[in-house]
């Protein structure tokens, strides 16, 4: 029976090192190429401006939205004030949020420019990733701002979508 085993060893090792591994997708790797694709293809997206305030919020926020046959794939939401502003850009996969980029601006002489930036990884309606900073400081799961920030960021994100979703298809008016 050992002598069995033993020279079954080399089988199955070669069996096993030769399956292939199912690892979990990289999140900021789909990310890049989600926002590589619908970066590349803004122009021929179709794009609608307006006005969005979220709730609990006392103003409005800029939006500019893009959509293909898929729905909603990017909405850029500006938030100004007297220092400069906020800037963040959501990118959607089949209607859910894959990433965001926040950068928060400020005058440098005539000129804006960024001053902190975020990046925030999502996947199945939660961050999974988060890089802080202008020196992509990683912040994780046990931070205690991490998850008031992962849903803060989603509901934000959800709420443009659909704002968007309206905004491309305005309610008829009627006769």
């Amino acid at each position: 029976m050992r002598d069995m085993i033993t020279s079954c060893l080399p089988w199955i090792a070669a069996v096993l090192f030769t399956m292939p591994v199912f690892a979990v997708p990289d999140p900021a790797a789909a990310a890049r190429q989600i926002t590589r694709e619908v970066d590349g293809a803004l122009p021929r997206l179709e794009r609608t401006d307006f006005l969005a305030r979220c709730p609990d919020v006392e103003y409005p926020s800029e939006i500019r939205a893009w959509r293909d046959a898929r729905g909603v794939r990017k909405v850029e939401a500006t938030d100004l004030d007297d220092s400069g502003s906020v800037v963040t850009e959501y990118y959607f996969r089949d209607g859910e949020l894959v990433f965001a980029y926040v950068a928060i601006k400020g005058w440098l002489g005539e000129r804006e420019a960024t001053r902190d930036e975020h990046r925030q990884y999502f996947r199945d309606g939660a961050m999974t990733r988060w890089l802080a900073g202008m020196d992509k400081v990683p912040r994780t799961v046990d931070d205690p701002d991490f998850a008031a920030e992962s849903r803060i960021r989603h509901a934000a994100a959800m709420f443009f979508r659909d704002a968007a979703a309206r905004a491309f298809n305005p309610p008829a008016d009627p006769p």
